[in-house]
């Protein structure tokens, strides 16, 4: 029979670096950042990757016209040039 080092006492795999804070430890944003600004990001990021406003709508939990601001400048040459 072949075994393993491991035993059913120890962990088999590491955790991840940078996940697991000691409680109470405050997550310190850089200076200029906020959640309302981190938010933002992440919602134009996920923009960018999808361009999909459904998809951001269920994810994020924003309206039809929200999630199309955020795709517009994500794809600019996607947009509607209207004549002026």
């Amino acid at each position: 029979m072949v075994g393993s080092a491991a035993t059913h006492c120890e962990p088999v795999a590491q955790p991840v670096e940078g996940v697991a804070r000691p409680q109470g430890q405050v997550l310190e944003f850089p200076k200029g950042m906020t959640l309302n600004v981190l938010r933002q990001d992440r919602i134009l990021h996920e923009a960018r990757a999808s361009a999909d406003p459904l998809h951001l709508m269920r994810l994020f939990g924003i309206s039809t016209s929200t999630a199309l601001r955020h795709v517009g400048p994500a794809y600019p040459e996607r947009t509607a040039k209207l004549p002026r």
